[in-house]
């Protein structure tokens, strides 16, 4: 915040001496702030399927594992708190504790194909953006 003037002062005199290459300077500058207002990026709206997927076929008492919080926010269970990673929540001994898994991957990983045949579970639902991110929710 301390350099704003002296980046004016320098911009005003870089563009006195250059006049072209001052207004090209600050063309880039306005296409920068242009660029960190506006977002191309794919929308998240796989997250708002899910959550509402989830708010709508199970219980607030069922065990979930969310892999991202921001999926039990959206199906209105508020933020919990996950103390296990996704690979410790999927091992064979912490597996049985939820009945449900909610995570984000792409469904033909190879990973998660071998984990669902050796657990018995299969993929209850599949929501993609149109980026080609995924979350599956994963049940028996």
């Amino acid at each position: 915040m301390l350099a704003v003037p002296l980046l004016s002062i320098a911009l005003l005199r870089f563009a006195g001496h250059f006049p072209r290459l001052g207004r090209l300077l600050v063309a880039l500058a306005l296409l920068v702030m242009l660029h960190n207002v506006i977002s191309f990026a794919a929308k998240k709206t796989h997250y708002l399927e899910a959550g509402a997927w989830i708010s709508q076929h199970t219980a607030p008492s069922d065990p979930i594992y969310y892999e991202d919080s921001r999926l039990a926010y959206y199906a209105g269970r508020g933020y919990p708190f996950m103390p296990v990673t996704r690979a410790q929540a999927m091992s064979g001994e912490n597996s049985p504790t939820y009945r449900y898994f909610v995570i984000v991957a792409k469904p033909d990983d190879p990973a998660v194909r071998l984990w669902l045949a050796q657990q018995k579970k299969r993929i209850l639902g599949q929501f993609a953006n149109r980026k080609g991110d995924a979350v599956l929710v994963v049940g028996d």
